[in-house]
């Protein structure tokens, strides 16, 4: 559980708003600090194979969360990955996500 603009947010709540949507295999949500809202939500899914590219794109899986969640729990990034990194005990690991955030982070600004 986290805290983002004020309010309490369990990360699998919006991991299964995103598990709804048709086009999504898998999905993980990770944080980072941010001044004003406590905690950013920051999401990875993986999609089906069968997905059409269109209904996986991170703004359709955006707007599938702003019609099922409070604006507090949308995610401020929806990263399509093609696999979500695991630990040894099968677990998404969230670290190699937050790493693939700062990477991405550093691409964009160079």
């Amino acid at each position: 559980m986290v805290k983002t603009r004020g309010f309490r947010v369990e990360l699998g709540d919006v991991e299964g708003a995103l598990l709804e949507h048709g086009a999504v295999e898998d999905a993980a949500v990770v944080t980072t600090p941010h001044e004003s809202l406590g905690a950013q939500l920051n999401a990875f899914v993986t999609l089906r194979e069968d997905a059409d590219a269109s209904r996986g794109a991170p703004l359709e899986l955006r707007n599938h969360c702003v019609r099922l969640l409070p604006q507090y729990m949308v995610p401020a990034t929806i990263n399509v990955v093609p696999l979500l990194p695991r630990n040894s005990n099968g677990k998404v690991d969230r670290r190699a996500l937050l790493h693939l955030l700062q990477q991405d982070s550093l691409d964009a600004t160079a």
